[in-house]
């Protein structure tokens, strides 16, 4: 199916079922939303019978036009008619409830609806194309649609793009640059890689910034990416940051280079700028470089040639090959099966065909793989899997007869017709995030639903998303870049991939990305605004603003910023748009909290607001708000609004401390919050269990010295992750008995607890599940920590700013620890040697000499029990030394 109409029919879907869902309407209410829910159904079936139709007339994408905007028309009227019924319910005021009930009339709306727009597009349908496959010509596409309802289980593990390359790579191309960064300089030295889209630049970029080597060579090593919109300043801060830890107040430009030059001047460091565009952003940092630091080098990566032999011209650049045909069909292989060992000889000739076919393109490899494996979850049997790969290469070839400088993009498109409805969308949603953006995965979750994207067929709306997720990192349609043992934490897309999303999303009017040119004009014109759904500001919101944009049918308002922007106050009540669900303005900081609360419909609101005292009272109208997420630097936000009333609510994130109004605790309970992070201990009362019965995630800030005298937390029955934050200069956490922490617990983060490591660690052993333990400043204090207990399932431990000086410790008190950070331990003399059995990962930065060579030690052991049982396949050990 196209994808226009795959994704209108996936949103039909969803209206229908929306519509059934209503309930305790008036029979003229219901008689409407039931003719509306039959008409909805023929546009849906007039859609899938289009499946097979391949040159469509432009009547006919006239047509899905007019049938998306009616169907976005049928949702914004039917959730503000329901949310105002909802509202006028809940008021005491019966002659406010009577007058809105009155003026609220779903079935006269609805029939306006009926009759002056949707009505004549099925009059259109029966007119024109009474005979859809008869009267256009038609030709099947090359692959079938997923069907939304199908599970499609991944048989590779889940694995980030540079994890696969990293294999494969020429190990030609990266032993050359490490040469080159080895050789005895007299004074800078400049290094550039060149090659073409697609190609592995960064890929082989980033495997050389962690090689082992490099690491010891280089203890700074400092990654900036350049961009086409570079920003000198932001690029000077993160090398700041990697010189000193603490950062600067409030630096100005000037400052800033000083420091970096200044920083830089006597220290070995590997400096990296990935896609560089112009030879003006290559000045600005070279200006700042100390060329007289014979240790230090700099590794320029870009696809401009004239960039890559201007920055040094004494020496030639490094020029990516593309990928030769063995080391094309590895890659293959790995992306499709995980492994060499498990491709099916039947299937060697093709696969090196399609290899071929690929040109050397790491990028359309991967993405042909993940195509490749979707035809192999589809259909097991190696006859049919050879049919369909066949059919694969086939359309390869076609697609090199039509444009081979194309490739790529047209290969996309094969990846992208093998999603369904929703994968489509979620995948598109991903192009307004900025040109080398790390996503958090948490926040894209939450905006997939909060935008209606997800409709879980089982379980919650989260587990639906989190699988949507998985499945487009394993088709090379997101790349991870964080991951939290097996748990992605941050993704991001390439920039060949973010261009085709975008391109998409304006052709179904999904969103727009706005931004103001050098001229001050934004582009796309603010005229063009009224007929958009979605906006994703990259400029100044002020001036967007002062503009009064005109965008009556705006559902989502975004903001992602080079640089964090102050909102001018004028505008703090001129949001201006009625049906917005979405507000994610994480880079514009405001004065106040704006006035939203005439948004009846929104779903989702994270705000950055310096000083926050109060979430006022009329945040309790909000009865659709999923998530609220506020940044701020005030220490408590006294919140006067009822959330309790607030039943859609599922996630309530701050800093700082929340302080529940102890007046608004009755109502029913919100069944749907299970994240609430940072309360109050003021606010942490018996009745909080009952109020919120199905918590999972659980923050406290504050005074949590007698936290558990008067609190329990053995009634949240469904806690897997807690966070205690005690104040600097308060008393220590008291355990007042060993059973205090639930038993369903995974992760627990303390800070400033200062517990005693033999008086208390034994309390934390005794939960079961836990999995992830993070340590933070003087969390737990004393010189010594001697386990004598297990802790049978921790894979993950950081221990930070902790003033212990010995540690004894073997694989039997840790037998699954996998991941082990340890940061700013000052006192502590090295690192247990028994912990390197089942070690996969170890991170130290601020520490003494000895931990490093305990550390190194670790490696040591790790790297000659794989020499001595090579044929016991092992995860790679990687060890991170940072700042000492």
């Amino acid at each position: 199916m196209a994808s226009g109409e795959s994704i209108l029919v996936f949103f039909l879907q969803i209206l229908n079922e929306e519509l059934r869902n209503y309930r305790g309407l008036k029979n003229g209410e219901q008689l409407e939303l039931d003719l509306l829910g039959n008409e909805l159904g023929r546009l849906q079936a007039f859609l899938q019978d289009s499946v097979a139709v391949r040159n469509k007339s432009q009547l006919f994408g006239e047509t899905v036009k007019q049938i998306r905007e009616v169907a976005y028309e049928v949702e914004d009227t039917i959730e503000m008619c329901s949310t105002k019924k909802k509202a006028a319910a809940k008021t005491k005021n019966l002659f406010t409830r009577f007058r809105t009930s009155f003026s609220i009339s779903i079935a006269k709306q609805i029939k306006t609806l009926r009759e002056a727009k949707v009505k004549p597009i099925l009059d259109l349908i029966d007119k024109d194309f009474s005979n859809v496959d008869g009267s256009i010509p038609s030709t099947s596409e090359p692959f079938t649609e997923i069907d939304s309802d199908q599970s499609i289980m991944p048989i590779t593990v889940l694995q980030d793009q540079s994890d696969m390359l990293d294999k494969v790579v020429d190990f030609e191309d990266e032993a050359t640059i490490i040469k080159y960064l080895m050789e005895p300089k007299d004074k800078l030295d400049v290094i550039s890689i060149h090659g073409m889209a697609g190609l592995g630049k960064t890929t082989l970029g980033r495997k050389i910034f962690q090689e082992k080597t490099v690491r010891q060579k280089f203890p700074l090593r400092i990654w900036i990416a350049v961009t086409q919109k570079f920003d000198s300043r932001v690029a000077f801060l993160k090398i700041v940051e990697a010189l000193i830890p603490e950062g600067m107040h409030s630096p100005t430009d000037q400052e800033l280079a000083t420091a970096v030059r200044l920083g830089l001047a006597n220290r070995k460091f590997l400096l990296v700028m990935d896609d560089v565009w112009t030879m003006k952003d290559w000045e600005v940092i070279k200006k700042i470089l100390p060329e007289e630091n014979k240790g230090s080098r700099v590794l320029v990566i870009s696809r401009i040639w004239n960039i890559a032999t201007q920055v040094n011209i004494r020496r030639e650049p490094h020029v990516m090959r593309n990928l030769g045909e063995g080391t094309s069909l590895e890659l293959l292989k790995l992306r499709v099966f995980g492994d060499l060992e498990s491709y099916p000889p039947q299937l060697e000739v093709i696969g090196v065909n399609i290899a071929k076919k690929c040109g050397g393109l790491p990028l359309t490899i991967v993405l042909i793989a993940g195509i490749l494996q979707y035809e192999y979850t589809k259909t097991r049997a190696i006859i049919g899997v050879k049919e369909n790969w066949s059919t694969v290469y086939e359309n390869i070839n076609k697609i090199l007869e039509k444009d081979q400088d194309k490739l790529i993009s047209n290969v996309l498109e094969m990846s992208y017709n093998t999603l369904s409805g929703d994968m489509r969308l979620c995948f598109l949603y991903t192009g307004l995030f900025p040109e080398n953006y790390e996503i958090p995965a948490s926040t894209l979750i939450q905006l997939w639903i909060a935008e209606g994207f997800i409709r879980p067929r089982q379980g919650s709306f989260e587990e639906a998303a989190e699988k949507i997720l998985e499945d487009l990192i394993n088709k090379s349609l997101l790349i991870v870049t964080k991951k939290n043992l097996d748990q992605v934490k941050t993704c991001r897309v390439h920039d060949i991939i973010r261009e085709f999303c975008k391109a998409k999303a304006m052709e179904e009017n999904l969103f727009r990305v706005m931004k103001a040119s050098n001229e001050g004009k934004h582009e796309p014109p603010l005229s063009e605004l009224h007929t958009f759904r979605r906006i994703c500001l990259h400029s100044d919101p002020s001036k967007f603003l002062s503009e009064k944009p005109n965008g009556p049918l705006i559902r989502s308002f975004i903001c992602f910023l080079e640089k964090p922007s102050d909102l001018d106050p004028m505008h703090i009540s001129t949001i201006p748009f009625d049906v917005l669900r979405v507000m994610n303005c994480k880079s514009v900081r405001f004065e106040e909290f704006p006035k939203v609360t005439g948004l009846i419909l929104l779903k989702h609101i994270t705000l950055s607001i310096d000083k926050l005292d109060v979430l006022p009272k009329q945040m309790s109208q909000l009865l659709n708000l999923r998530t609220l997420i506020v940044i701020t630097n005030s220490l408590s936000i006294t919140v006067k609004a009822n959330i309790w009333k607030m039943e859609q609510l599922t996630r309530f994130k701050t800093k700082a401390a929340i302080i529940l109004d102890e007046k608004k605790w009755n109502g029913k309970a919100c069944e749907n919050l299970h994240t609430l992070s940072r309360l109050s201990p003021k606010s942490c009362k018996l009745a909080l269990t009952k109020r919120a019965p199905n918590l999972k995630t659980l923050g406290i800030q504050g005074k949590v010295a007698n936290l558990f005298n008067t609190f329990s937390l053995q009634d949240f029955h469904f806690l897997k992750k807690l966070k205690l934050v005690n104040e600097l200069k308060a008393s220590p956490l008291a355990l007042t008995r060993p059973d205090c922490f639930p038993r369903t617990l995974m992760s627990l983060t303390l800070s400033n607890t200062k517990l005693t490591w033999k008086g208390h660690m034994s309390a934390l052993a005794t939960i079961s599940s836990l999995k992830v333990l993070k340590l933070k400043e003087n969390a737990f204090s004393g010189y010594f920590w001697n386990v004598d207990y297990d802790f049978p399932e921790l894979q993950f431990l950081l221990i930070e700013k902790a003033d212990v000086a010995n540690w004894a410790a073997s694989a039997t008190h840790f037998p699954k620890l996998r991941w082990l950070v340890i940061k700013s331990c000052e006192r502590l003399q090295q690192i247990p040697e028994g912990l390197a059995t089942n070690l996969e990962k170890l991170e130290i930065e601020n520490i003494r000499k000895s931990v490093v060579d305990s550390a190194k030690a670790i490696e040591s052991i790790k790297s000659l029990a794989v020499q001595n049982q090579p044929s016991i396949s092992r995860v790679p050990f990687n060890l991170t030394i940072g700042t000492i």
